[in-house]
């Protein structure tokens, strides 16, 4: 699956058309007959990125928006260094890349959104961005306590949204029972998203990048590299040689695809 569409990297980033590429996937999905309207189970996974060695002033003025004056001067140097990868600590863990956010259809587990940022940018930042509407993606929305808030739960009810999103325990307010049942009724649905992330990481070379820079995270669909565009990888293959298809289901021929999508939505 990698090659061709690695091949398609270099001008997708040039002509910034990854958006593009990834809804013309939606429309042929739903010229078969897939529609995701099953409801939208929303996260974030970290896509490691290669760590810099840069001085602490160079940091200071990267956290900044701006580059090195010396970098500058130097285009061999500036070309391999990365201005757009940030740091993050997670579980008490270090991460140094970037977030690709997505949002996957609860019945065919495919990816029908993403977005990709920097490692910094909190989850619950993205929702926006990934969110689908009702009619689009189905009312039901999953995600894990990071993504909740009160304004958040208000802007999903005002949208038409129905909020599945965990509740989450605060300091001196611990979960009760119930609360704890209903995350785990949840947990159910949501945890089906990890499939996903566990087939980019494990069937498909894995969540890292080997290029630099934020619009070559974006063309590679935060994965693999700048020619994985492995949120789009992940749903599509050459029906015509029968490639294996990465759906979040495991590993299927394009045709089974097609017939779950039927089954799904003749139902």
């Amino acid at each position: 699956m990698r090659a061709p569409f690695g091949r398609f990297a270099r001008p997708s980033k040039t002509h910034q058309l990854a958006d593009v590429l990834f809804e013309r996937l939606n429309q042929a999905l739903a010229g078969m007959g897939i529609q995701m309207k099953s409801g939208q189970i929303i996260d974030a996974s970290f896509v490691s990125a290669p760590v810099q060695r840069n001085t602490r002033e160079e940091n200071a003025v990267i956290k900044e928006g701006a580059v090195p004056l010396e970098w500058g001067k130097t285009p061999n140097k500036l070309a391999h260094k990365d201005v757009d990868a940030r740091w993050t600590k997670k579980g008490g863990q270090s991460h140094y890349g970037y977030k690709n956010h997505v949002n996957m259809d609860r019945e065919m587990k495919l990816v029908a959104a993403q977005a990709c940022t920097d490692a910094s940018v909190h989850d619950s930042q993205m929702l926006e961005a990934v969110l689908r509407e009702p009619e689009e993606g189905g009312e039901g929305v999953w995600a894990d306590s990071a993504y909740r808030s009160d304004a958040q739960e208000r802007r999903l009810s005002e949208g038409g949204h129905r909020s599945q999103i965990h509740e989450r325990a605060y300091r001196g307010a611990p979960l009760g029972a119930e609360q704890r049942a209903r995350n785990t009724a949840k947990s159910r649905v949501r945890a089906r998203v990890e499939h996903v992330f566990g087939q980019m990481e494990n069937g498909m070379g894995g969540m890292c990048l080997r290029s630099v820079g934020l619009a070559r995270a974006k063309v590679g669909g935060c994965g693999v590299d700048e020619s994985g565009l492995q949120s789009s990888a992940h749903r599509v293959a050459d029906p015509q040689q029968g490639v294996p298809v990465h759906t979040g289901y495991g590993t299927g021929s394009w045709g089974s695809v097609k017939r779950r999508g039927k089954r799904a939505w003749e139902a």
